[in-house]
This record gives C-alpha cells, sequence and structure tokens, in this order.
C-alpha cells in the first residue's frame, strides 16, 4: 500500500475497520459507504471489498473463520503492521491535493488564470484523478486560460496547441485528467461554439489541433465557473473525509 489510490484506500479502510472488531464483508462494505462519500453510490463496492478481502487474507494481513452462518474477518499482527506504514505519506499527498483544488477554486473565483505553478509528482495526485468528475472543472480552466492568451497577444485570435494547453493548466494546477478525456473536453467546446479551431504545424511537419477562444466561449465563463465551482468543492468535502481519518 504505496500510493495513494482508490483501490490501496480501500484496502486501507478494510484493515482500519478490522481494527477496531471482527466484520463479515457485507457489514464492512455498507459502513465505508455510508461513512465515506468516495465510495458511496458506487456499485462495483462490494465485489471489491470481497476481492481485496481475498488478497488481504493471501497476503496474512487478514484471517477468515466461521462463526455461525457467517464468514468473519480479523485483522492480524502483520495487518496492524501494515496499517500505520503509509499514512505519514499518505497525509501529504492529500495535503497536496487539497492545494491544488484550493488554487483552482480561487480561479472559480477570480474567473481569471493565476500565477505560479503547481508541480506534484503523479504519485501524489493519483487519488484526486480518479476522485473527481472533471469536465465542467477543466472545460472551465481551459476557458480562463484561452481568454487569459487572447488579452495579453496583439492579434485577436491566439492560437495554442490542445497539447500545450493541456501542459499549461497540469503545471498551473498540478494535476489534469488524461489526454484523451482533456480532447473530448475541447472538442466539445468547438462544437458549441466556444472555441475556434485551426490546424498548425510542428517543425516535423505533423499537424496539431490548435484553439482560441470566440467570443461565446468568454460569456460561457461565469456559468462554467458555478459548475467547476461545484465539482471542486464536492471534491474537497471527499478529501477531507479521508483526512479526517488520518488525523
Amino acid at each position: 500500500m504505496e500510493v495513494l489510490s482508490k483501490t490501496t484506500l480501500l484496502q486501507w479502510m478494510i484493515l482500519h475497520s478490522l481494527s477496531r472488531e471482527e466484520l463479515d464483508s457485507e457489514t464492512i462494505t455498507s459502513r465505508i459507504a455510508e461513512e465515506f462519500s468516495l465510495y458511496t453510490g458506487t456499485a462495483t463496492l462490494r465485489t471489491k471489498v470481497n476481492n481485496l478481502l481475498i488478497s488481504l487474507v493471501a497476503k496474512h494481513f487478514a484471517s477468515k473463520f466461521v462463526y455461525g452462518r457467517l464468514q468473519l474477518y480479523k485483522i492480524t499482527s502483520k495487518g496492524k503492521q501494515a496499517l500505520t506504514l503509509p499514512i505519514a505519506k499518505w497525509k501529504e499527498a492529500i495535503h497536496t491535493q487539497l492545494t491544488c483544488l484550493e488554487k483552482m477554486l480561487e480561479a472559480c473565483y477570480k474567473q481569471k488564470t493565476l500565477h505560479g505553478f503547481l508541480q506534484p509528482p503523479y504519485d501524489q495526485t493519483k487519488l484526486l484523478t480518479q476522485s473527481m468528475h472533471p469536465k465542467s472543472v477543466f472545460s472551465y480552466l481551459s476557458l480562463v486560460e484561452l481568454d487569459q492568451l487572447s488579452q495579453e497577444s496583439d492579434s485577436a485570435k491566439h492560437y495554442i496547441s490542445i497539447v500545450q494547453l493541456q501542459r499549461v493548466i497540469q503545471k498551473r494546477y498540478g494535476w489534469s485528467c488524461s489526454s484523451t478525456t482533456f480532447i473530448t473536453y475541447i472538442t466539445r467546446l468547438v462544437e458549441k461554439g466556444y472555441l475556434h479551431l485551426s490546424f498548425g504545424s510542428e517543425q516535423n511537419g505533423n499537424k496539431v489541433r490548435m484553439v482560441s477562444i470566440r467570443e461565446d466561449g468568454r460569456r460561457a465563463i461565469e456559468i462554467y465557473s458555478v459548475k467547476a465551482h461545484g465539482q471542486i468543492i464536492e471534491t474537497k468535502c471527499m478529501l477531507k473525509e479521508i483526512q479526517n481519518i488520518f488525523a
């Protein structure tokens, strides 16, 4: 359990539950879903818990026994040791992710790009990438970034490649969604008439997709700001719940 992710965190939560009392799989699943919104409404949670319990027993972090009609699990001494190992590193990762979200929130409040860069290692933002539904967030940040670029440019339209735009956002806010997902979001903004799409060429002759903001895109910034703000706050609450169990 090294890099903080939804799977390693779920494994840790199972052990944490077993450290308090012996439990069956169904009870572990329902308690985690009730206590942590990150896992609430996850249709496959029961299956994931069952699979992780099998893994924990195989690693001798937990043991299984039968009590009446129930199959119960209890933590082993090796499991108790595993509970304490990742906490310091995971606390740092949660703090980093909350810092990224705070900067995004500030961009929502000010409705403009912010100076400075955040460049945490990927393993400190993996859980954030898995937890947030980023469509409105990265659509908003793209519009704001492109608006700022157009204001700083002498020309009426300032084009930037989609790849470069994603890199700028990732450096400025510390993380990003996958390139494929980001391109999908940009394509939808183009289809809505918020962005111009053009094609340029790299030095090696490869064609690249270039975008710039349109007037309708500028008018849409406020709408996307509200949507992004709500999503960031929701994700921040999820991370705060996790931060509290490590306190």
